[in-house]
């Protein structure tokens, strides 16, 4: 044997001595493979590291792949299978310009033949200055038969003495869904304004559906309504849509009345509002926009085993990747995610409400599949409304924030589970400045001071409203990948 020690003062060769006289196994396995005696043990631990290196590996390999699967699923059902909103022209600025004064018996209690002005008189006047160029419609309909073509609802009319005589204010309906379906239908869009006194008056009485559906779809172009609430003094006959006929003449000094504004464009809009609030700084603003509600998802966090995960702007939906320890030794396990909605000061919404959806996923043989209907977790998904009060007032911003915890199940039948939760926001309440407006029995007198089921009426515009424009951008939708064994 060779001395490794040469040199040394007897160590090495005492150690060389201890290899020659102790043969072993391990000493014939060296040589039979054709390694260095003494190799042996650097091999076992070498081969233990490579296993290890190989194992971690393919783990790893596993663990991209359902990343990868999973966002692809992921961006699958997260996407629209249709457009929400019908595609519209450019508007312009140009747009032509219309008013369309409701003269239904019940609005001539609002005029003043004296020299002494209602709010509802100086509101004409000063249309007329704030849209110079446009065109003046006396609207309703003088009979019970309503007349084959929309456009006999309306007759010419002119900023000035006529609209603040009494006689003006004598037909019988103000049929507003043919109206505004009208305004709906146009190529280009008018910018149009509809003053009432906000009673639907057709002959089949109620607030009607009809009208909200006629909104529906002139929102749905990409266009734009407003409510600006007036009050005013009015002496005159009340028409009451609980008993479906006029009351007799009522004084009351502060009727609501409104201006229903159709605009083309956001801008347009703005002028007027901003023109008719210099002069009367009480007006209050109902807008439905496009950015009157948004959204912003506080995902899961501290201390989780977290792998992945992907977010908006990068893509348009919420995903997380955990390890099993997200388990620890429990057989389910929570994860609260915390939704926030900022509402504009002028959306009539107070609230959000919120349903979550769920739908779940098995990794089977290198991709997701859906379970057999009797192999799928129960999952729960519990959620905290608000607690906090609706803000009242229609000039001051609201904020909803609501926690949701879907509770994800070890799955002992696969590797992986991936849960989809569609979170679906809708209305929750009105502010109460609008119930201020409303009445439920429009009969008595003592209540001329609101309109019947305005607030009803309100709701069901903005629930149309949230659907058609702002569902989708404030609906999320939350991802959860996990793996269910160490």
């Amino acid at each position: 044997m060779v001395d490794l020690s040469a040199g040394t003062s007897g160590i090495g060769e005492r150690f060389s001595d201890w290899q020659v006289a102790k043969p072993s196994r391990q000493n014939g396995l060296t040589r039979r493979i054709g390694l260095a005696p003494g190799a042996g043990f650097s091999l076992v631990i070498f081969v233990i590291l490579i296993g290890l290196s190989l194992a971690t590996a393919g783990c790893s390999s596993t663990s991209r792949r359902v990343a990868d699967a999973s966002q692809e699923l992921a961006g699958q059902l997260s996407k629209p299978s249709r457009p929400t909103q019908t595609a519209f022209p450019a508007h312009t600025s140009d747009a032509e310009q219309s008013v369309y004064i409701d003269a239904s018996l019940s609005m001539a209690g609002y005029t003043r033949e004296t020299n002494q002005q209602s709010t509802f008189d100086k509101l004409l006047d000063q249309l007329g200055y704030a849209l110079p160029m446009c065109h003046v419609y006396r609207y309703g309909q003088a009979g019970k038969i309503a007349p084959k073509n929309v456009s006999e609802l309306f007759t010419p009319a002119a900023f000035g003495h006529s609209l603040h005589n009494p006689e003006f204010y004598s037909l019988q309906f103000n049929p507003d869904d043919r109206l505004i379906e009208m305004l709906a239908a146009e190529n280009p869009a008018a910018f149009s304004v509809l003053v009432t006194d906000g009673v639907y008056s057709a002959p089949t009485g109620g607030t009607s559906p009809p009208v909200v559906e006629a909104m529906g779809k002139w929102m749905k172009q990409g266009r734009y309504l407003g409510i600006l609430v007036f009050r005013s003094s009015y002496h005159g006959p009340f028409y009451s849509e609980l008993k479906y006929g006029m009351l007799g003449s009522v004084a009351v000094s502060d009727r609501p009345v409104y201006a229903f504004v159709f605009s083309p464009t956001r801008q347009m809009f703005a002028n007027l509002q901003e023109k008719l609030g210099r002069e009367f700084p009480k007006m209050q603003t109902i807008f439905f926009s496009d950015d009157a509600v948004h959204c912003q998802v506080g995902m899961p966090s501290g201390n989780l085993p977290l792998y992945s995960q992907a977010q908006p702007p990068n893509v348009p939906y919420h995903w997380q990747m955990f390890g099993a320890a997200i388990f620890g030794s429990q057989a389910q396990a929570g994860l609260p995610y915390n939704i926030a909605y900022d509402l504009k000061e002028y959306y009539p919404a107070g609230k959000i409400s919120l349903d979550v959806g769920t739908q779940y996923y098995q990794w089977v043989n290198r991709a997701f599949k859906e379970p057999e209907p009797g192999a799928r977790p129960r999952i729960a998904c519990d959620i905290s409304p608000d607690k906090t009060s609706v803000i009242s007032s229609l000039s001051t911003p609201a904020k909803c924030a609501i926690k949701i915890t879907p509770v994800l199940v070890r799955d002992a039948a696969a590797n992986y589970g991936f849960y989809a939760f569609k979170v679906n926001a809708s209305v929750g309440s009105l502010r109460d400045e609008i119930r201020q407006l409303s009445t439920w029995d429009d009969s008595l007198p003592q209540n001329a001071n609101q309109t019947f089921r305005f607030y009803e009426f309100v709701a069901q515009i903005t629930s149309v409203h949230f659907q058609i424009v702002l569902a989708k951008e404030n609906s999320p939708w939350l991802f959860v990948t996990v793996k269910n064994n160490p």
